[in-house]
């Protein structure tokens, strides 16, 4: 059991940072992205972070860099900041 116990937390330590790192380079492929229209400020840059784990969340864990351009291009298009 006791044994058991530390598997389960080691499994759920790992799970929450995956979890974290995924929706860290979510951030980051947004900005990436986004640059190429504009600048962002600290709010934005809150609101990127807020969308991205929305998104991780959304696509369990999966997020491209292909999928952020295809994002931005689509807001751009759309007229919404």
């Amino acid at each position: 059991n006791a044994l058991r116990y530390v598997i389960k937390g080691s499994e759920n330590h790992i799970a929450a940072t995956l979890f974290k790192l995924a929706g860290e380079q979510a951030t980051l492929s947004l900005i990436i992205a986004d640059q190429i229209i504009k600048e962002i400020d600290e709010e934005t840059m809150r609101e990127y972070r807020n969308e991205a784990y929305d998104i991780i969340r959304q696509r369990h864990g999966i997020f491209t860099f292909p999928d952020a351009y295809e994002n931005a291009k689509e807001i751009a298009e759309s007229g919404d900041d």
